[in-house]
């Protein structure tokens, strides 16, 4: 396990917003500014030392201390208690930016006899009764559209300002309510890589929120508390051997982290199937503050290139009826064990693999690929994503791994208490599980096992589902999660 690089943004997060006039020299002259309602506010970010980064709305993939900067089309709110229901929207002139200075203006600004000021980035909090306001973080705060890309930050870093509505010509500060964690992902697998997502996760504490309330009597609190940020890309980003992928996801700070029993855990989840899984350790000093960005740096070793596998899903490929790259078990000596029925079914427009006994009654019988693994230790991921059974019989699914490639799966045997079906020997057997604990289970099922060397495997599932109407289970994605030191 690895620990944690973090580093402060800042203890009180502030932009210092100067308000002008259209006499002050310091300014731009513009035709538009401070007109009628017309008012422009000019904003710069402080200077943050010891090499941590700046104040930013957004970060700026092109620096290497990830400088924070304004971004084209950047908004806020501004409301004087003297009239809380006028929002004061202000715009971003893109062609003022630069760097961590740009102006902002709002078109029909009205100054009111007020007592305080409240401002709120992005623009966009939902007022509700009273002096409520809230944000909750949209989901395209979490999507990623490249490498090294974050236009999707400014989306979800929440800051917020308050103060002496008499002190607004000398400027007001905002103060960050969210943490930026950072993603350095290095490609050591000896082949391109196409990544899809990348999830943080806590072990059960959800020190993680997406939803930010703040009244006007300073209360503040917080909502949609989570354990797990995902972090997607599209249709995935694609990373060359030896190269970096730059990644960036943000969230409220939820509940504290214990200081001692849990850890945090990063995936990176590739498009064939493959996730690649790092830990890392915590103590009493690791928590999530607002205003500070935390750095886990992920490099994938597994050499990928030596991997075989094929169709994992989801919505697994089709070949006519069938999934394409599985093979349906023959013939038994005993005369059963005929995979019956196609391996592939389509719900909705998306394809899962498919186990059937309806009138075809498929028994002993076994779907399979041939899978090559480097040396490692692993869990496969199995959902199952719906099922039917009607009535009681011989009816079961086990998930198995045996050494050696076109391997027959034993014959099955109910044991145990409650009975379940296993396999009869356990020969060349690495792992079983069976999906049916008493009732089909639907949801994930993880599978743990390792290999001393590598090997070729048969992976599948075999199958025990008596002769009855509606009698299935269906899997919508299988992924190989490989445990990383």
């Amino acid at each position: 396990m690895k620990n944690i690089k973090f580093w402060s943004l800042i203890s009180v997060a502030a932009l210092a917003l100067s308000v002008s006039s259209c006499t002050n020299d310091n300014e731009p002259d513009t035709s538009d500014k401070n007109t009628g309602n017309v008012f422009t506010i000019k904003a710069n970010t402080q200077d943050i030392k010891n090499g941590s980064p700046q104040t930013r709305a957004t970060v700026d993939p092109n620096t290497q201390e990830s400088n924070f900067i304004w971004q084209n089309d950047d908004k806020f709110d501004l409301y004087q208690s003297t009239d809380m229901t006028k929002d004061n929207v202000f715009a971003i002139k893109n062609s003022t930016i630069n760097g961590n200075s740009a102006d902002f203006t709002c078109s029909d600004f009205t100054s009111a006899d007020a007592a305080s000021y409240y401002a709120f980035y992005p623009q966009g909090f939902t007022k509700g009764e009273g002096s409520a306001f809230t944000y909750t973080i949209p989901v395209t705060a979490y999507t990623q559209t490249g490498n090294n890309n974050t236009d999707h930050l400014k989306n979800g870093m929440i800051m917020v300002a308050n103060g002496d509505a008499s002190g607004l010509e000398s400027g007001i500060s905002f103060t960050h309510k969210t943490a930026l964690f950072r993603f350095s992902v290095m490609n050591y697998t000896g082949t391109d890589l196409t990544v899809k997502s990348i999830n943080l996760s806590s072990a059960g504490t959800a020190c993680f929120a997406k939803q930010y309330s703040y009244t006007v009597d300073g209360a503040e609190s917080i909502g949609d508390k989570v354990s797990e940020l995902n972090l997607g890309f599209g249709e995935g980003v694609a990373i060359a051997n030896d190269a970096e992928l730059k990644a960036y996801t943000l969230a409220i700070p939820g509940d504290a982290l214990p200081a001692t029993g849990e850890s945090l855990t990063v995936e990176v989840v590739s498009d064939k199937g493959f996730v690649f899984s790092k830990t890392f350790e915590i103590n009493a000093e690791t928590k999530f503050e607002a205003g500070e960005y935390y750095t886990f740096n992920v490099d994938i070793n597994f050499p990928l290139a030596e991997a075989v596998v094929a169709n994992l899903g989801p919505d697994f490929e089709s070949d006519g009826n069938n999934a394409a790259g599985w093979i349906k078990s023959t013939e038994r000596d005993n005369g059963q064990g005929k995979y019956k029925g196609n391996s592939l079914i389509t719900v909705d427009g998306v394809n899962y693999l498919a186990f059937n006994g309806g009138q075809k009654e498929n028994q002993d019988s076994y779907l399979y690929q041939n899978v090559t693994l480097p040396v490692g230790t692993y869990q496969v991921e199995v959902d199952v994503a719906s099922q039917e059974e009607n009535g009681g019989g011989r009816n079961g699914v086990v998930f198995g791994i045996m050494n050696g490639s076109d391997n027959e799966f034993p014959l099955m045997t109910e044991t145990g208490s409650p009975k379940m079906w296993r396999f009869g020997t356990k020969e060349n057997i690495i792992c079983e599980y069976n999906l049916k604990q008493g009732e089909y289970v639907l949801g994930t099922h993880t599978i743990p096992f390792s290999i001393d060397s590598k090997s070729t495997l048969t992976f599948g599932f075999a199958i025990m589902l008596a002769s009855s109407p509606s009698r299935y289970l269906r899997v919508s994605a299988i992924r190989i999660i490989v445990l990383m030191d």
